[in-house]
């Protein structure tokens, strides 16, 4: 049990919840602010304390009963976030403990009870204050949105496509938005395939599992809370905050920040009274290192979440990713949770300053992030009227200007999302011209040896290993050939013979003296056989073999290989 029963001569809640609110002082915070409080106390050894990334002060068990208040100061917006933690002894009604917080708050390694759910979050059981008040209307469904919703399948044009998603997805505030591009998927034909757990690692064998499959276009969606910029992050000169809904937020010692991160697994455990953050986190650097991976593929990467466009490097360091769609700017958080009849403030999205309030008249009907179910808006308007030869790429990008109007953040001017797009590579890496050669060697005398040679050019292969990328025209202009040492000691070329089409024959060193002949002063065609020969001491010797080298179009090829005699 979280909450323990008051003992006869503890203060009530309600006059805890004056203390608290005198503290806090919610009426002179802007924006969205609402502060949520247990109705009972927390009895004595229960822990209070703050989730998110170190470092995080000590932890000490509540010495006495206290009842807990938690003003949330960007209500509705994604973590990381402004809120402040008070608590109240309830004994005496003497403040216990008042902090600010940049993430969560968990009560015994668990979320607070007002966080578990989107009822919990969004309604009245656990609020004590409230700017705007919570709304009374239930969550309704848009015709519109349903008659657009049951868009004609792409399954034929999208046969080579996939969508992963991977975030958090127990939250309240990400499922709906992971549910709603789920159900999308299903009815335009999207093959999609969920990771194992939401780890990068996991993500990385999604993707194998995806490209396997033949899908050479993987759409990621990425939905998680966002970590706020640290002082790295910001240009020299440039001002050091990042912005709440309605609130600047200073980086420094208190608000330090960390490197760019969407944390799609929470764990935040209390150990010896220190929290160990044992999170899994999505990072720039992880999506960079897939898309190289794959580097005949193509990405499509949408990510909701606070400070999301701290990922533009995955669009600026790779050239297979084609579109990347960030919810918010760099030093700005995501919100959502929205409710179709509820009042929310308006901000002035340059300054984040309260501009007035506005009642959201938008369809919502799973609770995703603004960004998301604008996003899933445009996304079923462009499956529904536009043409169905459109690939998804095109879908993307138009459901991203037509959901704009349906994004409640933008609406309210909490966010300033970001498309980027490139055009499909027109030479894929894939398709390089390759150089083979065959060469064998037959006795011609006890002493003497004709090797028999002919370049090639290859079917075209990803990678070419010792064989030289060149062009499909062109000829061989210098042959080199390499005789191995005997068993007695170095081999040496004591006469020669190079073929007519290159009839300029020279001696040389490779690893032992005069073990190399080179052939030059023409060209020989690909695909057209000649023959040299060399005489050695000591004399050649059965199956010895040796290497060849040609040079084609300028550039080297080789070694091959040379079998016989």
């Amino acid at each position: 049990m979280l909450a323990l029963a008051a003992p006869a001569s503890a203060i009530t809640h309600a006059a805890a919840t004056r203390i608290a609110l005198g503290v806090l002082a919610p009426k002179h915070e802007p924006g969205p602010v609402v502060v949520f409080s247990l109705p009972a106390p927390l009895g004595r050894g229960h822990l209070v304390y703050e989730a998110g990334p170190p470092p995080v002060p000590r932890i000490t068990p509540l010495a006495q009963p206290a009842y807990v208040y938690w003003e949330d100061l960007s209500h509705g917006a994604f973590f990381a976030h402004s809120s402040r933690l008070v608590l109240i002894d309830a004994r005496t009604g003497r403040l216990v403990r008042s902090e600010s917080m940049e993430w969560f708050p968990i009560i015994d390694n668990r979320l607070a009870p007002f966080l578990l759910t989107a009822k919990a979050y969004n309604g009245s059981r656990y609020v004590v204050y409230s700017a705007p008040p919570p709304a009374q209307a239930a969550r309704a469904s848009s015709s519109r949105y349903a008659a657009n919703g049951h868009p004609v399948p792409r399954t034929k044009l999208l046969a080579h496509d996939c969508m992963i998603p991977i975030g958090d997805f127990t939250s309240p505030l990400f499922r709906g938005g992971g549910k709603e591009m789920l159900t999308f998927a299903l009815r335009i034909g999207l093959k999609t395939i969920e990771p194992d757990v939401p780890t990068a690692k996991s993500l990385a064998k999604a993707v194998d599992k995806a490209t396997a499959a033949g899908c050479d276009d993987v759409l990621i969606y990425l939905a998680g809370h966002g970590v706020p910029p640290n002082e790295a992050a910001f240009a020299p000169g440039a001002q050091k905050r990042w912005f709440n809904i309605a609130k600047a937020v200073q980086v420094n010692a208190a608000n330090p920040g960390g490197p760019a991160g969407v944390m799609t697994n929470p764990a935040f455990i209390n150990r010896g009274g220190k929290v160990i953050d044992e999170s899994s986190y999505i990072t720039p650097g992880d999506l960079i290192a897939i898309a190289k991976e794959h580097e005949a593929d193509d990405f499509k990467i949408k990510i909701d979440s606070c400070f999301a466009d701290r990922f533009a490097p995955v669009f600026e360091d790779t050239d297979n990713v084609r579109v990347l769609e960030t919810s918010s700017s760099a030093d700005e958080v995501s919100a959502g949770s929205y409710e179709k009849g509820r009042e929310y403030f308006t901000v002035d999205p340059a300054t984040h300053k309260v501009t007035g309030k506005m009642k959201d008249t938008i369809d919502n009907p799973e609770g995703a992030g603004g960004f998301t179910n604008g996003n899933v808006h445009g996304l079923y308007e462009w499956a529904a009227f536009s043409s169905p030869t459109e690939d998804l790429v095109e879908g993307l990008v138009a459901g991203y200007k037509l959901g704009t109007p349906y994004n409640e953040s933008v609406r309210f001017g909490y966010t300033t999302p970001h498309l980027r797009t490139r055009p499909a590579r027109s030479t894929p890496p894939a398709a390089l011209p390759v150089i083979g050669a065959t060469a064998t060697w037959s006795y011609y005398s006890s002493a003497e040896i004709a090797l028999h040679v002919m370049f090639t050019l290859e079917e075209h292969i990803k990678l070419p290993a010792l064989a030289m990328i060149a062009e499909a025209t062109g000829g061989v202009s210098e042959v080199k050939v390499v005789v191995p040492a005997g068993s007695s000691g170095p081999r040496q070329i004591v006469n020669k013979l190079c073929p007519t089409a290159l009839p300029i024959a020279t001696v040389s060193a490779t690893s032992t003296p005069n073990d190399t002949l080179s052939c030059s002063g023409g060209s020989v065609g690909l695909g057209q056989a000649f023959t040299l020969n060399v005489e050695t001491y000591p004399a050649p010797t059965a199956g010895m073999g040796g290497q060849l080298y040609g040079t084609v179009n300028g550039s080297p090829a080789g070694p091959f290989t040379i079998t016989g005699p």
